[in-house]
This record gives C-alpha cells, structure tokens and sequence, in this order.
C-alpha cells in the first residue's frame, strides 16, 4: 500500500485494503469498528465551515470559563471594546471576502488577525486545539495503515518458499 500525505487519500487506500480476501478476519473487523469515527471526524474537519466553528465553539467555552473564574483573559490587549475579551469573534476573522476580495481558509484569518492584534491568547489556543484535533487524525489514520501493513507482511511470512 503506497504511502498517502491526504487523510483521504490514506482513508481510499486503507478501504481498497481492507477489501483484500487474505486480510485477517480478526484485524479487518477491529479496523471495520474503528473507521467510522475516524470518518466522522475527517468530515468534520474537511467542511467548509469547520474551523469557523471550532472558533466559535472554543472562544464561547473559554468566555464562560473567564464568567465563572476559571481562566484568565482571552486576550491581553488594553482595548476595552476588544472583540475577544468580550467573548465575541472579531469581524476580520468572521469575514470571508466577497465577490471582490478572495477568499481565506479560517487559519489563515486568525493567523492574520494573531499578527496583527498583540495579547489574542484565546486565538492561539484555538489554533493549537485545531492542530490536535488535525494530529490526532492522522495518527488514527497511520494506525490503522500501519495494522494493514502488519496483517499483509504476516501474510508475506507465512507464503511457504519453495
């Protein structure tokens, strides 16, 4: 099985494997369980508005654990109207260009508005919380890749050499 830098590409590979006849029962069920929750998160991840999401979802969780005290402030500016520390999405991160301007991936946004706007801490958290979620993937997907490498190079130790 070639090597695959696309999760889906890696996943396309993983299914036509598991579709061989000599891959073990045993290792084709366990995987077969294992797939859908490693799909779902792959789709999750891949929609177009999955990281605006994660942003949404991740600033409102930290506002309410500044309301109940149990975080400090999500961002460090001096600016009393700032977006972040009222617990709001700043408008440069939520727009996506129109007609006129191109549009930008939702990382790319934040990654901007972080150079742009010294103390956004909470946004820094949001990327290195995406970048989990996006590592923890791909080792899901490289373990299941390298069970099928297993299960097919114990199956290359047991052909009999003549």
């Amino acid at each position: 099985m070639p090597l695959h830098r696309d999760p889906r590409d890696r996943l396309d590979a993983i299914e036509r494997e598991l579709d061989r006849d000599s891959v073990d029962p045993e290792v084709r069920d366990r995987l077969e369980n294992e797939l859908p929750e490693v799909y779902q998160e792959y789709i999750s991840l891949q929609s177009d508005k999955a990281f605006d999401q994660h942003v949404a979802k991740y600033v409102s969780e930290a506002y309410a654990e500044k309301q109940r005290g149990n975080r400090g402030p999500l961002c460090t500016c001096s600016n009393p109207t700032c977006p972040l520390t009222n617990g709001k999405i700043p408008a440069k991160i939520r727009y996506n260009g129109d007609s006129v301007l191109p549009q930008k991936s939702g990382r790319k946004r934040a990654l901007e508005y972080i150079h742009r706007h010294a103390g956004a801490e909470v946004l820094h958290e949001v990327l290195d919380a995406w970048d989990q979620r996006e590592g923890k993937l791909h080792r899901q997907i490289s373990k299941i890749h390298n069970e099928l490498l297993e299960d097919r190079a114990s199956e290359l130790r047991e052909v009999p050499t003549q």
